[in-house]
């Protein structure tokens, strides 16, 4: 999943830098929470998308068991107080 809009790094961003693909990599300064069709998922990485310009993040999570096979399951993603917009959806297969 690729998003804007999550908040604070560790490090400070630069207009039109790039994200750097070998590391060390910015931390998020608060956790990431995604729910797929109503139920949370398993975050396994949060955090800059790296080679990508700086403020666009890249969630890796894991869809939970019970969700079901859809073009338009519902998908939120929350970090901090942060909310995505209602509406969102995601292809599950």
């Amino acid at each position: 999943i690729y998003a804007t809009g999550l908040g604070e790094t560790s490090q400070a961003c630069t207009e039109g830098g790039i994200w750097s693909a070998t590391g060390p990599f910015a931390t998020l300064n608060t956790p990431v929470r995604v729910l797929i069709g109503g139920r949370e998922a398993q975050v396994l990485y949060s955090g800059p998308a790296p080679g990508f310009v700086q403020g666009v993040y890249q969630i890796n999570a894991v869809v939970p068991t019970g969700v079901t096979a859809g073009n338009e399951v519902p998908i939120v993603l929350e970090s901090g107080t942060r909310r995505s917009a209602s509406g969102v959806t995601i292809a599950v297969r």
